[in-house]
């Protein structure tokens, strides 16, 4: 209850090609390209614990409080940058940001967070490069992240002196049959000397779309850590 009620809340002005919003609002950096993930909200999906993608507010889960931000989107490029700017907040002077270009068939992305948090030392920053194609009936995407700002379910710790960036690499390949989906990704982390822990994990299974907003699926995840 209190996660459905504690979601994104912003004012804005929206144009043809331009918006301003600011308030509680997802970062760029999960929305940019969380949905080339065909299992993003599901039990086989890959960011946070799934050991495909980074996980927290500055990754692929979460929101972030008192936040700006601007955008465009004209002749194939759309993107924007988020600041986090309230003087309460512990996370100010913390930046997102995202560039994206593409069309129906085809999209490459490039993001980028930084989260300002001196009085922990737990500063740090986050990028990733993706790209996602549908080919007919063939959907392919790939990501690779450098992660500072990591996801500790998978043994991988938060910025501080010391600490390594990780790597992520996420590959989906999927395949639609009439009312059924078949997907299936791979994904690897390779800690940093002093970051955490190697993992490898994959997720692969059905889905029925009875229309665009039902469906049922079945599929297995495993993700296999050094953390255990």
């Amino acid at each position: 209850d209190s996660n459905f009620k504690n979601r994104e809340k912003f004012v804005g002005l929206q144009a043809s090609m331009a918006y301003f919003k600011m308030g509680r609002i997802q970062g760029l950096y999960k929305t940019s390209s969380l949905g080339y993930d065909k299992w993003a909200g599901t039990g086989l999906q890959a960011r946070n614990g799934g050991g495909g993608m980074s996980g927290g507010a500055f990754g692929h889960t979460s929101f972030i409080n008192n936040t700006l931000e601007a955008g465009f989107k004209a002749s194939g490029f759309k993107g924007g940058l988020q600041y986090v700017a309230s003087e309460k907040d512990a996370q100010k002077g913390s930046y997102l940001g995202a560039l994206q270009y593409g069309n129906k068939a085809w999209e490459v992305t490039a993001a980028a967070a930084n989260q300002n948090m001196d009085a922990t030392d737990t500063d740090g920053t986050n990028w990733k490069l993706a790209g996602k194609a549908n080919f007919g009936k063939l959907y392919l995407a790939l990501q690779h992240e450098s992660v500072e700002l990591g996801d500790s379910k998978m043994g991988i710790h938060a910025k501080a002196d010391g600490v390594d960036a990780s790597d992520y690499l996420f590959g989906q390949v999927g395949y639609s049959i009439g009312r059924i989906d078949l997907n299936a990704w791979v994904a690897g982390i390779k800690a940093g000397d002093n970051a955490g822990s190697d993992a490898t994990s994959y997720a692969l299974g059905a889905k029925y779309n009875f229309s665009k907003k039902v469906n049922v699926y079945a599929g297995w995840h495993s993700t296999d850590s050094d953390a255990d």
